[in-house]
């Protein structure tokens, strides 16, 4: 009698491999999404200490800077320089936070993550 090439177990482990097989896809996923939240924590703590120490400097740069520049028109036209340093100051505020805005429209967090399940969910519509 010829024997036929068939796997061992039967259709219970089948579906055995199947659910491991799922398994380790959840805890491949998983695991990259733990990694990408780690390096978002990262680079938004790096990004928020190398702000506040960007906004110290400049802060005490344009005070001394102003302070001089006062010093300088004490006698001739001390409101006048103040009055062009309060609007240079209030524009390049404006200019910051429209800066700052369209840099957190275009934020993509977890686009590793959201990529492969995007890729996951096309290979399983094809086999269908």
């Amino acid at each position: 009698m010829a024997e036929t090439n068939q796997p061992e177990g039967g259709l219970f482990a089948t579906f055995k491999r199947m659910l491991a097989t799922f398994r380790n896809i959840l805890e491949n996923r998983f695991e990259l999404f733990l990694t990408e939240l780690e390096e978002e924590r990262i680079r938004l703590f790096d990004a928020l200490l190398l702000a506040l120490a960007g906004v110290v400097c400049t802060l005490m740069a344009l005070i001394v800077l102003t302070f001089m520049v006062v010093v300088i028109f004490w006698d001739t036209h001390r409101v006048l320089a103040l009055a062009i340093f309060g609007l240079i100051y209030a524009g390049l505020a404006v200019a910051v936070f429209c800066l700052l805005r369209s840099r957190l429209r275009r934020w993509k967090t977890f686009s590793a993550t959201m990529e492969q399940i995007k890729k996951d969910r096309a290979c399983f519509k094809k086999q269908n």
